[in-house]
């Protein structure tokens, strides 16, 4: 834990946003401390899931160290790029073990403290102690870069999620006050 270089984290993090920002925008502060509350929560959600007895396991391929290292990534983004702490100034004092569920209350604080960036770093170096951050962080940004970026001619992988060619649901226009009620999926009257 001595050894993670958190503040190298955060500009690999802003260099990443920096090349990705055309289709893959850094949301604001606020909005990456809530994003990272939802990973950590879904860390929470693949932690219960492993519990083969429960009805509540489906499908579902959430893995807890993927979403702590999104988590990460959030937390890493609502910290401006240009914020700097000297060494001195930034202190971590380990609790003696870290659970998904003390990293999801460590969240809901950090809901409580958006611009306390000393916490947010500190709950980033929390997380490094259930997920290897310096070995998972690149890779989770690689596969997001991937995911997102816009297909081009020379590209022989599937669209980017965001991209409209890719949007199987069509939604009927709004009208204004009207409710439809016999709406019937791909009626076009």
């Amino acid at each position: 834990m001595s050894n993670l270089d958190v503040m190298g984290l955060h500009k690999k993090v802003w260099v990443w946003r920096r090349e990705v920002e055309e289709f893959f925008p850094t949301p604001t502060s606020l909005d990456c401390i809530d994003f990272a509350f939802t990973e950590a929560a879904e860390a929470l959600d693949a932690d219960i899931r492993k519990n083969a007895g429960y009805k509540r396991n489906s499908q579902k391929a959430h893995s807890i160290e993927q979403e702590l290292t999104q988590c990460a990534l959030m937390l890493l983004s609502a910290i401006p790029w240009h914020w700097n702490s000297r060494a001195s100034d930034f202190y971590y004092t380990s609790m003696l073990t870290w659970t998904v569920r003390s990293i999801c209350i460590r969240l809901g604080q950090c809901l409580e403290t958006p611009r306390n960036y000393h916490f947010l770093l500190a709950t980033v170096c929390a997380i490094a102690t259930l997920v290897n951050l310096e070995t998972q962080l690149p890779i989770e940004m690689k596969l997001l870069a991937d995911k997102h970026r816009p297909i081009t001619s020379a590209d022989d992988h599937p669209m980017s999620q965001n991209e409209v060619a890719n949007e199987h649901v069509i939604y009927p226009m709004k009208s204004e006050g009207l409710t439809l009620t016999d709406y019937v999926e791909g009626c076009t009257q």
